[in-house]
């Protein structure tokens, strides 16, 4: 009751439908408070009374060990010069205006609503950046770190919901692939919302197929938790994992009920009037095996069946399956039945959802107006619908949804570079994880990722663009778990009849250990040099990070031949604290004698020139003495960089030209 009420204090705070006045006294921060004490409560009222056992035999303190290191690992590779080694914005101009916006109208900003135009999402992200920027700075590093922690949390999530619905080292391998994964550390570098998404998705995922596993309360309430948060960023996850849920749910459902095989291997989601209470270590009792005349029997199925006996190199040994009919009763809630679970499950998903909606609805703001922003438009479907070879025009647009991850680079600039999002040495990994998972189709674990896949494809068909990857982050935890699943069956064909299974895992380890390492030298030395190098102009967001050192009321003058956003040279000036730079871009035509001979010589002049316009810099020193040509100290390639020229106001009071000024301003 205390969570439902945070809740809805701060649900009408945003939505504002009923009109409460003392309601619209809360700022920024009393609104992030209560929607995080109402998250806290309502997750601890619906749990009830949680029990946890820490089982410290060896086998599980290794394995708490392993994924502990693994997480460490993703944080190390995430927050290395996370600030420095891509100097420049990553589309993060307008989550840096949301920072300085909480700056100034704390007290009037709702944190539900969305925070701009055009990525209209709820200021939580923002809210969250404003407290690293707070901590680390206003820098580039300041921004970023939210999502530095957010992809190293991604790890463990993974490796939830491999280990519920696989088993020990594939949820390993799946763990320290995506701790490696060169688009995923990438995405984690950038201070957008994107990389919430697969967090808070995957940890649903995760948990959810913990609770069919266990049939314990507390995971399906968690997940509904989890999915519930996947409303407060990116449209992906907003649309993706509650339509996956319950599509994989549904079809697991329906295919364990329709089955006419006697000895196939089905989805077998538990019965909800079977119960039981299994070890920390059982095997997932949504993979089972329908024999012939066996009524309720629920024998766990090895993972990876069909390749051999030696297939399972940890087959949960320690796992032994219930009883069918029994019944743990306890506060916790053991023994209910897996139908209330369900329900607690869509009950916490609604009750934390619910907040976006209301807002939304009450502020008229739209359902997905990102969404609808980047759709494609009537035209192109006019010509798939009535063109003569419509079908083969969007089979090709959809082709591109499948080609990103193994041959071709994304349309735009978000993660760059010359390859797809899997690096092609590892592609034949992906393909065997994807064929095997297509040819198991009827287990609850291929069965998702199929789902994933499928539907990632689906959605981003029906974009303008289909193969941008800020898009794509959504999928990243099933691209990891597909190579894991990839790299198991590779080696179990290969090996299963002529090595014990100890050498076996020892192979698959070393190859695992290879891809992380490559990966991370890949990302680090050839794709960041990619990325640093495949800019489309120069950098007009490193002037103003290079203005923030200028004397005061420095006035900037940018000359180039290509539009520069004003938004972002406004957007940096306030994050940098520097309000008082007085910035003007300008085409070269306007860079003339007239505007150099009218500007005033009482104050310090930065101009900053295309490094090839040499005709540009001989103008400019007819009028101004200058200081030495200066470049970039961060890290930006030198043909990306605006050549500075500064004019300190003690050189020029003096000019020659400055009686001409005098008499045009009229100045005595």
């Amino acid at each position: 009751l205390i969570g439902l009420l945070c809740l809805a204090l701060v649900t009408e705070r945003n939505g504002n439908l009923l009109d409460i006045a003392i309601l619209q006294k809360l700022n920024i921060h009393m609104q992030a408070a209560l929607l995080l004490f109402g998250l806290l409560f309502t997750t601890w009222g619906l749990i009830g009374h949680l029990r946890l056992s820490m089982q410290w035999r060896g086998s599980r303190r290794i394995e708490i060990f392993a994924v502990a290191a693994i997480t460490v690992l993703a944080l190390i590779l995430r927050a290395w010069r996370v600030g420095s080694a891509i100097h420049g914005l990553i589309d993060e101009a307008h989550f840096i205006n949301a920072i300085t916006l909480l700056w100034q109208y704390p007290d009037d900003i709702r944190i539900l609503q969305p925070f701009s135009n055009i990525p209209a999402f709820p200021w939580v992200f923002p809210y969250a950046q404003w407290g690293g920027v707070e901590i680390f700075g206003n820098n580039l590093t300041g921004l970023r770190v939210i999502s530095v922690l957010i992809g190293a949390a991604t790890v463990p999530a993974v490796y939830l919901l491999a280990r519920s619905l696989f088993d020990k080292p594939t949820a390993l391998i799946a763990a320290l692939i995506l701790a490696t994964f060169p688009p995923h550390i990438h995405f984690s570098r950038a201070g957008i919302n994107n990389i919430a998404d697969p967090l808070m998705g995957t940890a649903a995922l995760g948990f959810l197929a913990y609770g069919l596993h266990t049939r314990r309360r507390w995971p399906f309430v968690l997940a509904g938790i989890t999915l519930g948060l996947t409303q407060y960023f990116y449209d992906g996850g907003r649309l993706l994992y509650p339509a996956l849920a319950l599509l994989w749910l549904l079809l697991a459902h329906i295919i364990s009920h329709t089955s006419q095989s006697p000895r196939s291997n089905v989805v077998t989601l538990p019965s909800p009037s079977t119960e039981s209470a299994v070890s920390e270590d059982a095997s997932p009792l949504s993979i089972q095996r329908e024999e012939a005349g066996g009524g309720d029997s629920s024998t766990p199925l090895p993972v990876f069946e069909g390749v051999g006996s030696n297939t399972q190199f940890d087959d949960n040994s320690d796992a032994t399956p219930p009883p069918p009919n029994h019944r743990k009763q306890g506060p916790g809630g053991e023994g209910h039945p897996l139908r209330r679970h369900l329900i607690l499950f869509a009950l916490a998903f609604l009750l934390i959802a619910t907040p976006v909606y209301y807002t939304r609805y009450g502020q008229d703001s739209g359902f997905s107006s990102r969404s609808q922003d980047v759709r494609a438009g009537n035209d192109f479907w006019r010509t798939v619908l009535l063109g003569d070879n419509g079908e083969l025009i969007y089979l090709r647009h959809l082709s591109y949804t499948f080609l990103i991850y193994i041959y071709m680079p994304e349309m735009s600039w978000f993660y760059g570079g010359h390859t797809p999002l899997i690096l092609r040495v590892f592609v034949p990994l992906f393909l065997v994880g994807l064929f095997w998972a297509i040819w198991n189709w009827r287990k609850s674990g291929p069965l998702l990722l199929i789902l994933w896949l499928g539907l990632v494809a689906l959605g981003n068909s029906l974009l303008s663009e289909s193969a941008t990857s800020a898009r794509y982050v959504v999928v990243f935890p099933a691209l990891a778990l597909l190579m894991a699943v990839g790299l198991r069956q590779s080696v179990a064909l290969l090996l299963s009849n002529l090595w014990p299974k100890r050498a076996q895992f020892a192979v698959i380890s070393l190859i695992a250990i290879a891809i992380a390492v490559t990966q991370t030298g890949y990302y680090f030395d050839r794709h960041m040099d990619a990325y640093n190098n495949g800019r489309l102009s120069l950098d007009a967001d490193d002037v103003m990070f290079r203005a923030a050192d200028l004397p005061p009321n420095t006035h900037i003058h940018i000359v180039y031949d290509i539009e520069i956003m004003r938004f972002n040279l406004d957007t940096l000036s306030r994050y940098l604290h520097r309000p008082d730079l007085e910035v003007t871009p300008m085409y070269p035509e306007r860079f003339t004698s007239f505007y150099l001979d009218g500007l005033p010589r009482d104050v310090n002049h930065a101009f900053f020139l295309p490094p090839d316009r040499y005709d540009l810099v001989a103008l400019l020193v007819a009028y101004f003495e200058l200081d030495p040509a200066q470049y970039s100290p961060y890290n930006v390639p030198r043909e990306y960089q605006f050549v500075l020229y500064f004019a300190p106001v003690e050189k020029n009071t003096d000019h020659p030209t400055d009686e001409l000024w005098m008499r045009r301003n009229n100045q005595p």
